[in-house]
């Protein structure tokens, strides 16, 4: 799936293989992990982050990108949109506890913040689904726009954000009412999103017009306070947990802008590597991680000198499109 077009169909779900783990290794204790997906061989890496190593490679389905990590890392869900399949895996065995088929084209994915929840957005059938988390039993189809993508829920739970591609806008939904409060329009191509620690502002990568929206989103009717001008074609959007610095990767310009939100400027265009896609800032704040989609690898950057500190191969083409660690943003 490419951020241009929508992906190709198939006339049925592809034969797919779960192997409930590829490596024998399992987390340890206060251990923290990144879970990459890897679009090009059809598995997730899963790299513990003190060490900096591959510690499980796991086989999830077609084409996995999305991916949303609980809070607390017990489980983390998967998207495989050529498979139209949603993977839950547990976070510290690294096993497949369960799969099911989810719309047409299930892409972007987001858990709530009291892990009852996860969140899938139908790139095809222009939906949300909402699921418990403890079985994958359907709650809800929510109706949205054109081409669903990224998914972002509010701190509180009470609200998510949705790109609606296609329609060049954010729907926002009551979470607890399961329908869509407001739009507003953004730029063109929205793709990834966040919102910040505080819930006030939300950030959104637009892929078409090379910017970045800053929206208000603290009261209804929503409304864009800023466009800042970024790399080509931004991709993934994260934010500092004190919500001073936001980080959009831009996959053509194969660098990471960093924008101080303060004064709404970009104030560095860092190179990461090769078309970088998905990017969190980790738990604390001090690093940022980075898949880099043709580099096969995550980039770990330290937040305060934004100097490289880290590069730890992955599989074929690291799309990590969503919070792939634990209590990241």
């Amino acid at each position: 799936m490419s951020t241009g077009s929508k992906p190709r169909t198939t006339g049925s779900p592809l034969a797919l293989l779960f192997l409930s783990l590829c490596t024998a290794s399992t987390g340890s204790a206060g251990a923290t992990f990144a879970f990459v997906t890897n679009q090009g061989d059809n598995t997730v890496s899963v790299i513990d982050l003190k060490a900096m190593t591959v510690v499980a490679t796991i086989a999830v389905g077609t084409s996995p990108a999305g991916v949303a990590v609980s809070p607390d890392g017990a489980r983390v869900y998967v998207t495989s949109p050529e498979s139209r399949e949603l993977h839950m895996l547990d976070g510290t065995t690294f096993q497949v506890l369960q799969h099911r088929q989810v719309g047409a084209g299930p892409l972007g994915v987001a858990v709530s913040p009291d892990g009852e929840r996860v969140y899938v957005a139908d790139w095809y059938q222009d939906a949300v689904y909402v699921l418990e988390t403890r079985g994958l039993t359907q709650l809800a189809r929510i109706p949205v726009g054109d081409s669903p993508s990224g998914l972002a829920v509010s701190p509180g739970g009470d609200r998510l954000y949705v790109s609606e591609r296609d329609d060049d806008s954010i729907a926002v939904i009551d979470t607890g009412q399961n329908r869509v409060l407001a739009r507003v329009q953004v730029g063109r191509r929205p793709f990834g999103l966040q919102v910040d620690g505080a819930g006030k502002r939300l950030y959104v990568a637009n892929v078409a017009s090379n910017d970045l929206s800053v929206v208000d989103v603290d009261a209804l009717p929503l409304r864009v306070t800023a466009t800042i001008p970024v790399g080509s074609t931004p991709y993934g959007v994260a934010v500092t947990p004190d919500g001073a610095r936001a980080f959009v990767t831009n996959q053509h310009a194969n660098t990471v802008s960093v924008i101080d939100t303060a004064s709404q400027t970009v104030v560095m265009e860092r190179e990461v590597g090769e078309f970088p896609e998905g990017i969190v800032v980790g738990p604390g704040g001090k690093a940022i991680y980075v898949a880099n989609w043709f580099g096969n690898e995550m980039v770990v950057l330290d937040t305060a000198s934004l100097e490289i500190i880290g590069q730890i191969p992955t599989g074929e083409s690291p799309r990590a499109f969503g919070v792939f660690i634990a209590g990241g943003t």
